[in-house]
């Protein structure tokens, strides 16, 4: 099927090969050449390596959207290949509840090589690990080195979810205030996920997209907001999420 897909579709720019075990490096990098939009969640190889291999084998400089959502080999070399292979082609990166082990997102570097990023999701990345920002957010955005990504529209940094005996309960998070501070520098988010993030209601407030009008939906449960005053104070102000993220705080 794959050299006939490479053979027989050369105008082929977008793949999804969700969910599937079987591919290999070598029979996969003739597409990549070419590609611009590639779904690989859920991939898996008969090794952890092999995983890696393929989908840091696939990234190019071409690609404006790339999901690798859902696959738990991935570990630590894939990211640190990420900004070094992509450019400013890309527009959407999807790594939500990849990988199994702490993840360091190289956020800086991210927004040098891949400046017109508009859509981001690495919530659950990492796993019951979760990630944290290299290097440390607090000093970059303190010295105003922070390029930000002006075209940034969707951020999705939700803790991962975790099912146990007694139910289901949210990992810890390493996303603060520094963190969600350097991520949406100089955007205007319209989607923000900051499910059980270590931020209170005061570090939202200090999101300038909050206030410019473009932010149409908040999930902010287990975090500052989600208390009585919260609720309240939502409520009462005149904003198209406001409502919602209400109701959804309540229950």
């Amino acid at each position: 099927v794959r050299p006939a897909l490479h053979q027989h579709c050369p105008e082929l720019v977008s793949l999804d090969v969700s969910g599937t075990s079987k591919l290999t490096l070598g029979a996969m990098k003739p597409l990549g050449e070419r590609l611009t939009e590639l779904r690989l969640d859920r991939v898996s190889a008969k090794s952890m390596g092999g995983t890696n291999q393929l989908i840091v084998g696939m990234l190019t400089h071409r690609l404006a959207t790339l999901s690798v959502a859902d696959v738990t080999g991935l570990d630590r070399g894939f990211i640190r290949n990420l900004h070094k292979r992509c450019g400013p082609a890309l527009r959407r990166l999807n790594l939500s509840h990849s990988g199994v082990h702490h993840q360091n997102l190289p956020w800086l570097e991210l927004q040098r090589s891949c400046p017109n990023v508009e859509e981001l999701e690495p919530n659950g990345f990492g796993g019951a690990s979760g990630w944290s920002t290299i290097p440390n957010a607090q000093g970059t955005t303190y010295a105003g080195d922070a390029p930000g990504w002006p075209n940034l529209r969707v951020l999705h940094v939700g803790a991962a979810m975790r099912t146990h005996s007694t139910g289901h309960s949210l990992t810890p998070s390493y996303v603060d205030a520094f963190v969600l501070d350097a991520l949406t520098r100089n955007a205007n988010v319209e989607d923000l996920d900051v499910t059980g993030c270590a931020i209170s209601a005061a570090h939202l407030w200090g999101i300038p997209s909050m206030w410019l009008g473009k932010l149409r939906s908040l999930r902010a449960a287990k975090t500052g907001f989600a208390s009585d005053e919260g609720v309240e104070f939502l409520a009462a102000r005149d904003r198209p999420w406001a409502s919602s993220l209400a109701q959804s705080l309540a229950n």
